[in-house]
């Protein structure tokens, strides 16, 4: 996946989840989508911005996110 790593910790049950900060989430979360990503919860507006988890064909959870 071609976004930064802002957080990297293990979860208990999903794995490793990568926080991706960027300045357009949108086309983030629709380039990982397009690169073999599958979308575990939709963009959405949320309290510390927009939001959105996905997962990579290798099993990571990457949450990009627009602040």
């Amino acid at each position: 996946m071609p976004f930064p790593i802002r957080e990297n910790f293990q979860h208990e049950h999903e794995g490793r989840v990568m926080h991706a900060a960027a300045l357009i989430g949108d086309a983030v979360y629709n380039q990982a989508l397009a690169a073999g990503a599958t979308s575990k919860q939709a963009l959405a507006d949320l309290p510390y911005g927009r939001s959105a988890i996905v997962t990579d064909p290798f099993g990571y959870q990457w949450v990009p996110t627009s602040l």
